[in-house]
């Protein structure tokens, strides 16, 4: 394949993919327009995720989650893997040295997975887990609405600098280094998460209930 055959097809797929975010800005504003209260949210950088938005429901979920995260008065994107690289190192180099982040994974089934963590991600040394009485960390399963907490006080979340967000002994949540190109990332819920117990049941402890995760 020569050259000009390469920028025609460079040419032809990143065509495909401003089409396709055009799309996405398409459908955020009909739900603005159709989405009762819509309005309060649509400032949100949330609104802006790739993740979020090739999701069904987003306005229920963000009105969902927010709350939950005691209504932060802004977002700000610190790391998108689709532009960053889906490195750990990328990972870290963007993430590093900042409380209060909030992750927000893909899996292969299409669901959509949220960390929420008061803690840095160095908060301490490589392949240590944070501890803290205060737990202030959470999980979200948000298709099915459920928010896990932790009920340990240790391995909150983990630094590991050759990986991405890690949550939980065990781990609840794992997302392995280059997560596009592997099927290392993995969730365990109940390890150190567990939902309320009306739906637990649901989630034997240690149940892997994911494989394959990509953020964008």
């Amino acid at each position: 394949m020569n050259k000009e055959s390469n920028r025609e097809k460079a040419a032809q797929v990143l065509e495909e993919y401003r089409k396709e975010m055009n799309a996405i800005t398409d459908k955020v504003t009909r739900l603005k327009l159709e989405m009762p209260g819509a309005e309060k949210l649509e400032h949100t950088p949330l609104l802006d995720s790739i993740v979020l938005n090739r999701s069904k429901n987003i306005f229920q979920k963000l009105k969902f989650m927010i709350p939950e995260i005691n209504h932060p008065e802004e977002f700000q994107l610190l790391y998108r893997a689709s532009e960053h690289e889906f490195s750990g190192e990328a990972f870290h180099i963007h993430c590093n040295n900042i409380k209060d982040t909030l992750t927000l994974v893909r899996t292969e089934f299409g669901k959509t997975i949220v960390g929420f963590s008061h803690y840095k991600w160095n908060e301490v040394g490589n392949g240590w887990g944070v501890e803290d009485s205060r737990r202030k960390t959470c999980l979200f399963q948000l298709d099915n609405f459920e928010k896990f907490l932790p009920i340990s006080d240790q391995n909150l979340i983990y630094n590991e600098e050759k990986a991405g967000p890690v949550f939980g002994t065990g781990h609840d949540l794992y997302i392995s280094n280059n997560c596009n190109k592997n099927i290392e990332s993995y969730a365990k819920i109940c390890s150190t998460y567990c939902p309320n117990e009306d739906i637990k049941s649901k989630y034997p402890k240690g149940s892997a209930s994911y494989k394959r995760f990509a953020g964008a």
